[in-house]
């Protein structure tokens, strides 16, 4: 029975540290599970550009995870994805809770 104790924490600890860290092995600024609130009426990124596409992708996408996948399946990259949250939430476009 310890042993299966033992094994469950180990378990529970490694996707808790791999939830809290990025693909470089650094610390992971969101949570993956955390909520993705637009806070801007439409789009405020270029028209016609990548970030604008990427942009439109938070409207469908309830958390963190959830846009990081998105933004995968368009065919860019998690670390874009992850560049992107930094940058708009620092700029108010959304928030993260």
């Amino acid at each position: 029975m310890a042993n299966l104790n033992n094994a469950t924490v180990a378990a529970k600890a490694a996707a808790a540290k791999a939830q809290a860290t990025s693909a470089s092995g650094r610390p992971a600024a969101y949570a993956l599970t955390a909520r993705i609130a637009v806070q801007t009426d439409g789009n405020p990124k270029k028209p016609g550009t990548a970030s604008y596409d990427r942009f439109a992708l938070y409207y469908g996408a309830e958390t963190v995870e959830n846009y990081i996948a998105a933004v995968v399946a368009g065919g860019s990259t998690s670390a874009k994805a992850r560049a992107d949250l930094r940058w708009d939430v620092a700029r108010g476009f959304v928030t993260i809770g």
